[in-house]
């Protein structure tokens, strides 16, 4: 994971890695959307996992497969990172389901974490305030110099798992100086510190 808000929008990635962290990620393929039980994916934003129920389920998948994270895992997981209110519900239950039931390989080698955020990503529709706000985004980017930045696809990707609310403060970054852009968008998202 690797911070980015020098470059115009931050990885999707990256809001979860501040959310819950890379180093405490790792099968051979992270469970499809399919074979999430309706009621995990359907549950409401006032009981969205938090990010020690997250690093519970990552901790006791860590331990079935054998690669005793020790008795602290839990504790050193969720001390190093927060949660984050601008994440869908469904994502954050589809995340959860993801993490309980990943291949101990993804475990072994880091990735559970990353694996199952963009498995769990790509099955999230994409909103209204979404389109928008990646349209807007584009043409500011490009406004701005930042052609790299400026990818409508990419932005539907990458911040498809946060809230409506996030997206439509993160356009308003838009009105900004385009050096205030990225940090405005880290505080929208709940990725500054």
């Amino acid at each position: 994971m690797q911070a980015r808000f020098t470059t115009w929008m931050a990885p999707g990635l990256l809001a979860l890695a501040m959310w819950l962290g890379a180093a405490a990620c790792g099968g051979t393929r992270p469970p499809e959307a399919d074979a999430l039980p309706a009621a995990s994916a359907a549950r409401g934003p006032e009981n969205k996992p938090s990010a020690v129920r997250l690093c519970t389920a990552f901790c006791d998948r860590s331990f079935a497969c054998g690669l005793g994270p020790g008795e602290d895992c839990v504790r050193r997981c969720a001390a190093r990172h927060r949660d984050n209110p601008h994440i869908r519900a469904d994502f954050a239950w589809r995340l959860l389901t993801c993490l309980d039931a990943i291949d101990c390989p993804f475990v072994a080698d880091g990735q559970a974490f990353r694996q199952c955020h963009e498995a769990m990503t790509r099955q999230l529709d994409i909103t209204k305030a979404l389109r928008h706000f990646c349209f807007q985004s584009a043409r500011k980017a490009a406004q701005c110099g930042r052609r790299d930045d400026a990818d409508q696809g990419e932005c539907l990707d990458r911040y498809r798992y946060l809230e409506d609310s996030a997206l439509q403060a993160g356009a308003a970054c838009l009105a900004k100086p385009c050096a205030e852009v990225p940090a405005c968008f880290g505080a929208s998202f709940g990725m500054s510190r």
